[in-house]
């Protein structure tokens, strides 16, 4: 396991980072001077631990809100560490029950992925970061919001955004003005489930905007390893609009490569580049 930087972002926000080696994503957490809120519960109890660990160095004793920012399992196996009101979207409590019902053993993880219900690359990292799964305790979010919700913490905001996107359609994220901070969790990333990967315009280019108008300098992707400035947002997310725009328009996928190669960068980028269209491709195909 790799060692996982715990940093501050901007006052009163701090990020814990990700470990691809089991998936762990990124946690976020929000301290004012009346609450505090960590952004996902991590993808194991020992992941939930580590962050109470980093806490309890900045003298943090409790959480009062652990918002979970979409259903997958690398982002709910540590909620059993916060003992916190525990937010999600409207559509994430939902899920949630049908979730928490699921059995967790090796046998029972290999059935859905034979069934389409999971898919191969969780159950290896699951089975890595957790291979003994027979005490896993899940619970239904306490409340599930719709739109937009925004917890005081006490000289910060921390505001719950459901935003949906090809990635699951019960995401949100958590914007933190007073800081300039968005923590995006996985909501700009490719839908995993259905197949190939998979992008569409239809869910991306309004989430997209969405992300892009925020009053925000800073952003974490679910599994970035830096923290992205806005410049980098906004021209990545325009890249992937932009390769979107020309899959749309060509549909054929050798003439979208030439098109997007000229378009978009030179040699280094052509495997980007190829992966980008290949996933929009997939995304007209699937629907």
């Amino acid at each position: 396991m790799g060692e996982q930087r715990f940093e501050r972002i901007g006052a009163g926000v701090y990020w814990l980072g990700p470990d691809g080696e089991t998936d762990r994503p990124v946690l976020g957490v929000v301290v004012g001077e009346e609450g505090v809120l960590v952004v996902d519960g991590g993808n194991s109890p020992a992941h939930g631990q580590l962050l109470w660990s980093k806490l309890k160095e900045l003298g943090v004793e409790r959480v009062d809100h652990l918002v979970i920012t979409h259903w997958h399992w690398d982002h709910i196996f540590g909620m059993s560490e916060f003992e916190s009101l525990v937010w999600s979207s409207q559509r994430t409590r939902e899920k949630m029950k049908e979730v928490c019902g699921w059995e967790w053993d090796d046998e029972a993880v290999a059935e859905r992925v034979a069934k389409g219900e999971e898919i191969a690359f969780c159950q290896e990292m699951m089975m890595k970061e957790m291979p003994d799964r027979s005490g896993l305790r899940l619970r239904v979010p306490d409340v599930g919001i719709e739109g937009v919700v925004e917890i005081d913490l006490g000289g910060v905001r921390a505001q719950l955004m459901v935003v949906g996107g090809d990635h699951a359609a019960d995401s949100l994220l958590v914007y933190v003005p007073e800081a300039g901070v968005v923590f995006l969790s996985d909501c700009l990333y490719a839908d995993i489930y259905r197949g190939p990967y998979n992008y569409t315009l239809a869910k991306l280019r309004p989430l997209a905007e969405r992300v892009q108008a925020l009053e925000a300098e800073w952003f974490l992707w679910g599994h970035g390893e830096e923290v992205m400035a806005r410049e980098g947002l906004v021209g990545y997310t325009n890249l992937l609009l932009g390769v979107g725009e020309v899959v749309a328009e060509v549909g054929e996928r050798e003439e979208a490569l030439r098109v997007v190669k000229g378009k978009f960068g030179g040699e280094e980028a052509e495997a980007e580049l190829a992966e980008i269209v290949d996933m929009f491709l997939a995304g007209v195909v699937l629907g």
